[in-house]
């Protein structure tokens, strides 16, 4: 449980919305509960709110709650990101396993560093490109078929396409900030992009057709970057 009496009266009017939905109350904890809809605060504003994996799919009590920071709705009925348009401080949002398809409503949320997406319908990423404080991306799983609109995403280091349809990583040879890179089971028909990515550790690659390409692999070996094979 919570005191209400911290908090602005539009967003006790916002938690209380969501509490009518979930059929649960929030717990104010700075950690992650299982099965508890929990939130945080700074400054008396609500910053951290996770009702993931809740059944849940009218979000619209969240748009109020303009100081958050983090947003977990993995797992939830959630199709609809309209409600976050105006969430300008937003760093993290996990949307896995979701209805979501339509990324435009959350294209000029310009501070998110970190956005989870595995198993969502998403087929156009058209609306991440100009989010260029992206630190980690999760796209495993989605039917995308491109990694282009990411080419100015400088920032990068976490990136996962695995089990997407994306063949071609030419649109990331230039990042010279990744880190870590999953291409296990896409359709990438040349890895030599991979030998301009300077910081590079990690790579998966099991299920890449071309991940016995000994001139890059051996390449990428030498520099010490670990292989999943």
């Amino acid at each position: 449980m919570y005191n209400q009496r911290e908090l602005p009266l539009e967003e006790k009017k916002a938690l209380k919305s969501i509490e009518d939905q979930l059929k649960k109350p929030f717990m104010k904890s700075g950690a992650w509960i299982k099965g508890q809809p929990t939130f945080s605060t700074k400054n008396n504003n609500v910053v951290v709110l996770n009702f993931g994996a809740f059944n849940i799919t009218d979000i619209q009590p969240v748009g109020q709650l303009t100081q958050l920071k983090e947003l977990d709705l993995c797992s939830t009925g959630v199709s609809d990101l309209s409600p976050l348009q105006n969430l300008k401080k937003l760093e993290e949002l996990g949307l896995r396993s979701t209805a979501v398809s339509d990324l435009s409503p959350i294209e000029r949320l310009t501070n998110l560093k970190k956005l989870w997406l595995k198993d969502t319908k998403v087929t156009e990423i058209k609306p991440v490109r100009n989010l260029r404080n992206l630190q980690h991306l999760e796209l495993w799983n989605t039917p995308i078929s491109t990694v282009a609109p990411l080419r100015n995403l400088e920032n990068l280091q976490i990136l996962d396409i695995q089990g997407t349809n994306v063949s071609d990583l030419i649109p990331l040879k230039n990042h010279s900030n990744l880190r870590v890179l999953d291409i296990r089971n896409t359709n990438v028909h040349s890895l030599a992009p991979l030998t301009s990515l300077k910081k590079l550790q990690w790579v998966g690659l099991e299920g890449v057709m071309n991940a016995k390409d000994h001139k890059v692999v051996n390449s990428l070996k030498r520099r010490g970057i670990s292989l999943h094979l």
